[in-house]
């Protein structure tokens, strides 16, 4: 059972399932069992990752949002362009 569910908005989708990637790979350097679950419809991206010694899990799903969310966009400098449009 999971303590505490972080939800990460913001940015694109990819973004987050590569900062999910991130933050498992340095849970599995430091020793710590790292249970992945990806997005149904697009299986190539990660959409939870649980690390159950550390009682927390970090989503992308938006069915988790209630919970205590991460919103990046707060620390985007707001005087780089944003070239994804």
């Amino acid at each position: 059972m999971v303590g505490f569910i972080y939800y990460i908005e913001g940015m694109h989708e990819k973004i987050k399932s590569n900062l999910l990637m991130k933050i498992a790979d340095n849970a599995l350097d430091y020793g710590y069992d790292v249970m992945f679950y990806h997005e149904p419809l697009e299986p190539t991206r990660i959409e939870t990752i649980c690390i159950p010694e550390m009682n927390i899990a970090i989503t992308t799903c938006r069915e988790y949002s209630s919970e205590k969310a991460i919103d990046f966009d707060e620390y985007i400098d707001e005087q780089i362009p944003d070239f994804r449009t």
